[in-house]
């Protein structure tokens, strides 16, 4: 039986290595990949209970907040017994099935936080006294609905000012290969990416957040 010599044993280690050096990033992107598509399944699950919410609810849609839950969580409440979230806290609602995106550095613990994903509050807030009914929106294939938050911690919502430079709620997070994923009014999910939407469109930073153009 041949015996290996101490070089031939270094030279062998020294290639797995190299190997295992190369194969790693790419690995690790395929990961970050895989945790995407899904984030972006559970958008596009999202927005088929928003469907079946405007459906029993005279084609408004959704608001972000309620009479018991009346800061940034209420929508997830609200679209719950639609995706069969049995959640009965913040914390229980927000961490599991599709109002958690599995990238998020956030702590779910926190109530404010969202498991990582927001809620557009132009398309309908009690606080702001705001309901937006369907046919209102007047580019819905361009309108968000929900989308990845930032991940500075505070209140993931979206509104006019969170997806502006230097605003106090953090400008919009890069979790997904430097993007964000996305719900449209007309019911699809798609990636955009931070560049995009915080340039806007047709001269109107605010573009993809507001209703009526």
């Amino acid at each position: 039986m041949k015996k290996f010599s101490l070089i031939e044993l270094l030279v062998v280690v020294a290639i797995i290595g190299i190997l295992g050096s190369l194969l790693l990033p790419t690995l690790g992107k395929a990961r970050k990949k895989s945790k995407q598509a899904v984030c972006l399944s559970n958008m596009k699950q999202i927005g088929s209970a928003e469907f079946m919410y405007q459906d029993d609810n005279d084609q408004y849609h959704l608001v972000r907040d309620n009479e018991v839950y009346t800061q940034y969580n209420g929508w997830q409440f609200l679209l719950a017994p639609y995706v069969n979230n049995d959640g009965t806290t913040a914390q229980e609602v927000q961490s599991s099935g599709v109002f958690a995106c599995p990238s998020s550095q956030l702590n779910f613990n926190n109530e404010w936080q969202n498991g990582g994903i927001g809620y557009n509050t132009n398309m309908g807030s009690i606080q702001k006294s705001i309901q937006i009914a369907v046919n209102a929106v007047e580019v819905p294939v361009e309108t968000i609905l929900t989308a990845d938050g930032d991940e500075a911690g505070g209140a993931v919502h979206l509104d006019n000012q969170i997806f502006q430079p230097g605003s106090p709620h953090g400008e919009p997070g890069a979790r997904h290969n430097g993007g964000v994923n996305t719900l449209l009014a007309d019911g699809h999910a798609q990636w955009y990416s931070k560049v995009q939407l915080m340039a806007g469109k047709n001269g109107n930073q605010d573009y993809y957040y507001m209703p009526t153009k």
